[in-house]
C-alpha cells in the first residue's frame, strides 16, 4: 500500500472502531462513575495527561483547535482502551507481540540482504567513525517505504527487538528453544547499528540492560559481571578511537541536537508553564538547516504543552518504574517495562510531535504503558 494515509486507516477500521464499540459497551454495563473508581492511579495519570493536552487550546492563541485535538486525543485514548482491553482478555497476549516481531525480523532481514547483498551497498558502522550506506527502508517497490529515514528504522525495528529481549527475560532460558530468538535480536541489533543512528543505539543498549536486570535466571549476576568486564577492556583498546569519536559529536553538536536544545529551551523559557500550542510553529537552525521539532520528547512537550504535560509524562513513567515490582513477573510487565525504557532513552534525541495520528510515537511510549496498565489491571482482577 504507497499511502501512509492508507494505513492509517486500516488502523482507525480495524483496531480503534471496534475500540470505540467495545467501550461503550463496557460503559453502558458499568456506569460512568464505577469505571472511573475502577481506573487504577496510571490510569488515571494518563486521563489527566489526555484531558490536559484537550483543554490546552483554551489557554493558548497558538496551535490547532480544540476540535482537531479531540480528534487526535479521542484516537490515542481508544488505542490505550483497545491494547489494555487486549491483554486484559487473551490468555497470551504475548503471542500476538511475538508474530508482529517475527515480521518484523523477517522484513530487517530482508532489508539488509537486499540492501549490502543484492544491491551491493558499503558497509559502514557510523559509531566507529566507518562511513558506509545507512540503510533505512527496503527499497523493493512499496514495502516499508513510512521508513524513510535510518534513526525512524532503526527504532521501530528495534521496539521489536525489546519485544523479544523481553520476553527472553521472564522465561527459562534453553538454548535450542531460544536460539531462533536469540537469532532474531541479533539481526535486529546488526540492522540499528547499520543505520548509523546513534540515539536509537543507545536506546538499545539500555533496553538490553534493563532486560539482563530483570532476568530470572541463576547466571544473570555473572554475565552482568562478564559483560561489565568486556566493556572496561574495550573502552582501554578502543580508547583513542573512542575519544575521537566524542570530539566528533561534540564537534557538531550531538547532529544538531544541543543547538536545536538550546533555542528550544530559549523559547520555552518565556512560556514555560502554559507552552506555546498544540503544532504551534516550531523553527531552530543549525549548520544552515532548519529544523521543525526539538528531537527531544521532554522538550516536544514542555514547547507545546507547558510544564503540567512534562510533569504527566515523567509521572507516569515513574509510577510503572515504582509499582514493577507489586507485579508478579509475567512476559507482558517485562515486555512494557523494557519497551518503555527503549522508548524513552530513544526518545531523547528523536521524536516527533507528541499528539500524533498512528506513528512511531505510539509504538514507544503508548504501546508500553497500555499494555503494563493492562496486565496491572489483569492481575489485580485475579486477586479480587
Amino acid at each position: 500500500m504507497n499511502s501512509a494515509g492508507g494505513y492509517i486507516s486500516q488502523t482507525y477500521i480495524w483496531c480503534l472502531f471496534p475500540g470505540l464499540i467495545s467501550f461503550f459497551i463496557d460503559l453502558h454495563r458499568n456506569g460512568l462513575a464505577a469505571s472511573i473508581r475502577g481506573m487504577t492511579a496510571g490510569e488515571k495519570l494518563i486521563a489527566l495527561m489526555l484531558l490536559w493536552i484537550q483543554v490546552h487550546p483554551l489557554l493558548v492563541s497558538e496551535g490547532i483547535d480544540i476540535g482537531t485535538v479531540f480528534n487526535r486525543v479521542i484516537k490515542i485514548a481508544a488505542y490505550l482502551y483497545v491494547v489494555r482491553t487486549v491483554v486484559i482478555h487473551c490468555k497470551r497476549p504475548e503471542r500476538l507481540l511475538l508474530l508482529a516481531a517475527g515480521v518484523a525480523t523477517f522484513f530487517a532481514a530482508f532489508t539488509l540482504i537486499y540492501q549490502f547483498g543484492v544491491l551491493d551497498r558499503p558497509l559502514g558502522v557510523r559509531a566507529l567513525g566507518i562511513d558506509g550506506y545507512r540503510v533505512d527502508k527496503l527499497g523493493l517497490g512499496n514495502f516499508t517505504e513510512g521508513l524513510s529515514n535510518p534513526i525512524l528504522a532503526a527504532l521501530y525495528y528495534g521496539s521489536f527487538a525489546t519485544i523479544l529481549c523481553g520476553y527472553m527475560a521472564v522465561k527459562p532460558f534453553y538454548w535450542q528453544r531460544r536460539m531462533p530468538m536469540i537469532i532474531a535480536i541479533v539481526m535486529l541489533g546488526v540492522f540499528i547499528l547499520l543505520t548509523g543512528s546513534r540515539g536509537p543505539l543507545i536506546a538499545f543498549v539500555a533496553m538490553a540492560g534493563m532486560s539482563l536486570l530483570l532476568c530470572r535466571y541463576t547466571w544473570k549476576w555473572k554475565a552482568i559481571f562478564l559483560l561489565s568486564v568486556m566493556a572496561a577492556i574495550s573502552l582501554i583498546w578502543l580508547h583513542d578511537d573512542i575519544l575521537l569519536q566524542i570530539d566528533r559529536v561534540l564537534a557538531d553538536g550531538f547532529n544538531c541536537r544541543f543547538p536545536i536544545w538550546e533555542q528550544a529551551v530559549n523559547a520555552i523559557s518565556q512560556k514555560p508553564v502554559i507552552g506555546y500550542g498544540a503544532f504551534s510553529d516550531f523553527k531552530a537552525t543549525c549548520a544552515g538547516v532548519t529544523f521543525e521539532h526539538p528531537h527531544n520528547m521532554m522538550v516536544n512537550l514542555l514547547y507545546h504543552w507547558g510544564l503540567p504535560a512534562l510533569a504527566f509524562y515523567i509521572a507516569i513513567l515513574g509510577y510503572i518504574l515504582l509499582t514493577m515490582k507489586q507485579l508478579k513477573p509475567s512476559s507482558v510487565r517485562t515486555i512494557a517495562i523494557v519497551l518503555m525504557v527503549f522508548g524513552f532513552v530513544g526518545m531523547l534525541t528523536d521524536t516527533y510531535s507528541f499528539l500524533v495520528r498512528p506513528n512511531l510515537q505510539w509504538l514507544l511510549y503508548f504501546l508500553p504503558i497500555s499494555l503494563y496498565s493492562g496486565e496491572y489491571r489483569k492481575q489485580l482482577m485475579a486477586t479480587e
